[in-house]
């Protein structure tokens, strides 16, 4: 069993997640054993190998997660992974990254460049 496609706003590995929207995390399982279906998951956010977020068991067979905008700070790169129980007891873990900005903190010129 493992995972892939693990993506952040439907994107993989993305840079310039904006840091005042909600991170919508998604992911996908693949077993060779027949009749595999996810049965919970875990996922822990990361910031400077410090856990910002963790979401604890959840018991669903739902493959993607939403956080609360208040848990990203901008400029900043974080690391997810996410731990899956299947139906049959087994488990994994895989993880993936992704770096936030501010868009409501750029600066754009004044003056009018020709």
């Amino acid at each position: 069993m493992n995972l892939y496609a693990l993506s952040v706003n439907h994107r993989v590995n993305p840079l310039g997640i904006n840091s005042d929207e909600q991170p919508y995390f998604g992911w996908k399982l693949k077993s060779e054993k027949p009749n595999t279906m996810q049965a919970a998951y875990r996922l822990r956010i990361y910031a400077d190998d410090t856990v910002c977020f963790d979401s604890g068991r959840v018991e669903t067979a739902c493959n993607a997660f939403v956080c609360g905008p208040d848990l990203l700070r901008p400029q900043t790169f974080y690391r997810w992974a996410v731990t899956v129980w299947d139906n049959h007891g087994e488990n994994t873990t895989a993880e993936s990254s992704f770096e936030t900005v501010s868009y409501t903190h750029l600066t754009l010129p004044t003056k009018r460049i020709v």
